[in-house]
């Protein structure tokens, strides 16, 4: 199965922004923001994606914990990434 159609699919059906998720860049801390605060906004389009079988993504779906830890690290970055806006 081809997986871009189908994520812009369940975007439009749930009335998302047709975006890709940011990539994890090792060098740069913010990058790990960015992509930590797509996955926040679109967890629902991300746990659907997941959690069909015919997807062949189970093995990443995230449990309701792992969700609350992606939020709360996402939080903690935030703060980061405020301060050093605000440096700049």
């Amino acid at each position: 199965m081809i997986l871009l159609p189908q994520w812009f699919t369940m975007l439009e059906e749930l009335v998302l922004n047709q975006r890709m998720m940011p990539r994890d860049v090792t060098t740069q801390w913010n990058s790990t923001f960015d992509m930590l605060d797509f996955a926040v906004e679109y967890w629902e389009a991300l746990d659907s994606m997941t959690g069909n079988q015919r997807m062949k993504l189970r093995q990443y779906e995230l449990t309701e914990e792992d969700w609350e830890i992606t939020t709360q690290l996402r939080n903690v970055l935030k703060v980061r990434y405020q301060l050093n806006v605000r440096v700049l």
